[in-house]
């Protein structure tokens, strides 16, 4: 379900070949000379955006330089609420405007994709769909479905206050399904049915 809580990202024109990046949740500020020293010292802490740089390169002809990008989002990282996706949207969004890229939302999600597999390693692709087209839908095995729900439908979201890494979640759980699936095989496939001589003793 989209929240009304929004990721923004601006582009400003530069008399300059530099390319200066603010991220303003993190207070960080960060200048490369060119697009090939932004992608020989962006921090790989941040490798998602690095992406998303070298997903647009790959739209336009023009050079990626002279330009003044600022991120910020209303979403509180690391929370569960997918602030990295609605982050890629908004930074996707924000240079298929400014290039004239005729990107189709479609696009964009799927783009947006490829920048969550950087922070998520394998994403549903639930987080970039919600955020790129917005409202209530039901998603399954990477199709969607936008549903209607009333006005009045109020929700409840609580933050405890801890932070985690979605991709380490996801491999936690990924790990327990797989020891779930094994105890049942066990359980209703007992090893005698495959190996007849086999003893548990």
């Amino acid at each position: 379900m989209g929240l009304s809580l929004k990721s923004t990202c601006s582009i400003e024109e530069l008399k300059t070949n530099k390319i200066f990046i603010e991220f303003k949740n993190f207070r960080k500020k960060f200048e490369f000379t060119d697009f090939e020293h932004l992608l020989e010292r962006f921090p790989d802490n941040l490798g998602q955006i690095k992406k998303g740089f070298q997903l647009v390169k790959e739209k336009i002809e023009d050079n990626l330089s002279g330009l003044k990008i600022s991120l910020f989002s209303k979403l509180l990282t690391g929370s569960g609420l997918g602030s990295s996706a609605s982050i890629a949207v908004s930074f996707l969004s924000a240079f298929n405007k400014f290039y004239s890229l005729n990107l189709t939302r479609k696009d964009i999600s799927n783009m947006a994709y490829e920048m969550e597999k950087v922070v998520h390693g394998t994403p549903s692709g639930i987080d970039n769909t919600t955020c790129t087209y917005g409202n209530l839908l039901y998603f399954q095995e990477k199709k969607y479905e936008l549903l209607s729900f009333p006005k009045n439908l109020n929700v409840l979201i609580t933050y405890t206050g801890i932070r985690h890494k979605t991709g380490i979640a996801v491999e936690k759980i990924s790990s327990v399904q797989t020891k779930i699936l094994t105890i049942f095989f066990f359980i209703y496939f007992p090893p005698q049915i495959f190996f007849p001589f086999y003893s548990p003793d």
